[in-house]
């Protein structure tokens, strides 16, 4: 489905149920120059992250700053006009944000070259705002997770949603999603030949190596009692991150000040 066929569909559904919600799912991030090539690449990586939003709300036109580089790439006058017609409805926007949504940019042998993560991110809820002053829209977290040990994903559970809550103080958030509810499985390989029954460790649930059952974990236990009301960030546990974790959150320490961390437990460590 394109752009214009999914837009056409809303326009439809609002059509039969005025009571619909339009849920658009975009990239959370932000992009960094160490040095005067990377911030010049940067910078319009900084454009590029709204362009898709811009087009579908109708913003895009001759004054955009990246219209040039979207004439170049085929986007005709005539197209550019049936978005100006045809705008899209957002109600809620949702931001995706992973621990390599912050990138930092610098030039190596000749070419662009990429940190991430970045190691001076500046957060959940810094990023956000941005796309919160663009467009002013109500906005969930559209997507989350963390690969690796379970206890580390609970631990990235505490800091998205502590940043969520905070986020709540300044503007309407209306959901919080962490993706996949269980480990996926061959993700990386799913569209080649070679695609095998591989976990991901991802989930909420993990999953069975020999028999691939969904199995209940610490992050699954924590995730029932928020979405029970139970719990908020504050009552979930802070584990000392693995060898992994250290390196992937190294950058997000000053988020974690006031967290006292404790070991997990051993079927944690196993899981």
């Amino acid at each position: 489905m394109n752009v214009a066929t999914a837009i056409c569909r809303i326009s439809d559904l609002l059509g039969q149920n005025p009571a619909f919600q339009s849920v658009h799912f975009e990239t959370c991030e932000h992009h960094q120059g160490i040095d005067e090539a990377g911030r010049a690449w940067a910078e319009r990586e900084n454009r590029m992250r709204f362009l898709l939003t811009d087009l579908v709300l109708g913003l895009v036109n001759q004054d955009y700053p990246l219209y040039p580089w979207l004439r170049a790439d085929g986007l005709t006058t005539q197209r550019m006009r049936w978005f100006w017609k045809h705008p899209a409805r957002i109600d809620v926007l949702g931001l995706n944000y992973y621990v390599h949504s912050e990138i930092q940019w610098h030039a190596r042998a000749g070419r662009i070259a990429s940190v991430r993560p970045s190691p001076k991110p500046r957060g959940v809820r810094s990023v956000a705002h941005d796309y919160i002053e663009r467009y002013g829209r109500r906005v969930m977290l559209g997507e989350t997770n963390i690969r690796g040990a379970v206890y580390d994903r609970v631990t990235w559970l505490k800091y998205t949603l502590q940043e969520c809550e905070a986020l709540s103080t300044d503007t309407t958030v209306v959901g919080y999603c962490w993706f996949p509810v269980w480990d996926s499985c061959s993700w990386a390989r799913d569209l080649c030949r070679t695609a095998k029954r591989e976990p991901d460790p991802v989930g909420i649930y993990a999953l069975d190596m020999a028999t691939l059952r969904r199995l209940p974990s610490p992050l699954s236990d924590c995730f029932r009692r928020l979405v029970r009301g139970e719990w908020t960030s504050r009552d979930i546990p802070a584990y000392n991150p693995s060898l992994e974790a250290r390196r992937l959150l190294r950058g997000y320490k000053r988020f974690f000040t006031d967290w006292q961390f404790i070991q997990p437990a051993e079927e944690a460590l196993a899981a």
